[in-house]
């Protein structure tokens, strides 16, 4: 079981000079998703995830936490 972890996910984005909106339209998703993932408040399934690596250009397992 995998979960992602918002801490990376809001600190790559930062990094990479992005915009939530920009992420979010890089990735197909909603602002509102994004906003909700970043904050913990929404648990994104593994396609989603792979959609915001994508548009971030880094590997899943960055934004992921391996869980038992």
């Amino acid at each position: 079981m995998f979960k992602i972890n918002k801490n990376n996910l809001k600190l790559t984005r930062i990094k990479l000079g992005l915009t939530k909106a920009e992420v979010s339209r890089l990735a197909n998703i909603s602002h509102n998703t994004l906003s909700r993932i970043e904050k913990g408040e929404h648990s994104p399934n593994p396609a989603t995830i792979g959609k915001i690596a994508k548009a971030l250009n880094i590997e899943i397992e960055k934004l992921i936490d391996i869980q038992d």
